[in-house]
């Protein structure tokens, strides 16, 4: 399992210097992280719904980084655009 591991993080890092010499880093660093902070917001969004109900929510929007906005936005963008290739 480590040599997998191992074997994984060494090609994930020749592809960011990749991404990185080529001037693509953040595309990368979206393509990356886009499922899994997708499925975490959603999943912390729903459960802070059922608590505090939709207030909380509105709250939270109205709170959101720029960054964090962008994540979401590539992230609904990319579950969508992939939905279409299937």
């Amino acid at each position: 399992m480590r040599r997998e591991l191992r074997g994984g993080i060494a090609v994930h890092l020749e592809e960011l210097t990749r991404a990185i010499a080529e001037g693509r880093s953040d595309e990368f660093h979206f393509a990356t992280v886009r499922s899994r902070f997708f499925s975490q917001y959603v999943r912390s969004w729903m459960r802070e719904l059922r608590v505090g109900g939709p207030r909380v929510l509105v709250r939270k929007f109205m709170n959101l980084r720029p960054y964090h906005a962008q994540l979401i936005g590539r992230a609904i963008f990319g579950k969508l655009w992939s939905g279409r290739r299937e």
